[in-house]
């Protein structure tokens, strides 16, 4: 996930062709449950070429004015949290999640003189969401991915 992010990628998740299954309709959504690091960069691309909107870790910008908000996961908890289906603040047409785990990190300055507070979160939707996936889209495909330790 942080290889496109780094290297600024030409084409925004946006604006990449997707490819056309002809008269084909794609079933899903499909949802990824394994960790990082469990191959959901090569399920991203295998995905895409399928011709599904697959996101992976980060939504296309524009993002909101949280920084959070970059994150595909955090846009489906606050989307469930306000009542809307998990979806329902990714862009139009995405159709597959390969990661929506993430973590970031706060630094907030307590005074000008006086130390900084660092505040870590992480959440994990493919297991604190798990049963409104399911309940929200019945037709939804979930594979789950492991590595040996």
């Amino acid at each position: 996930c942080w290889q496109g992010w780094w290297r600024g990628s030409a084409q925004s998740v946006r604006e990449r062709p997707r490819r056309s299954v002809g008269v084909l309709e794609l079933p899903g959504p499909v949802f990824m449950l394994g960790l990082p690091k469990c191959g959901t960069t090569s399920l991203q691309h295998a995905l895409e070429s399928a011709g599904y909107f697959a996101l992976h870790c980060y939504a296309p910008k524009p993002w909101g004015r949280d920084p959070s908000d970059r994150f595909v996961g955090r846009l489906m908890t606050k989307a469930v949290a306000s009542g809307q289906n998990a979806l329902a603040l990714l862009p139009h047409g995405v159709n597959a999640i390969t990661q929506m785990d993430c973590w970031w990190i706060d630094w907030e300055s307590r005074e000008a003189d006086g130390p900084s507070e660092v505040r870590a979160f992480g959440i994990f939707p493919q297991m604190t969401l798990l049963e409104e996936l399911d309940r929200a889209y019945p037709t939804a495909k979930f594979i789950l991915s492991t590595r040996s330790p």
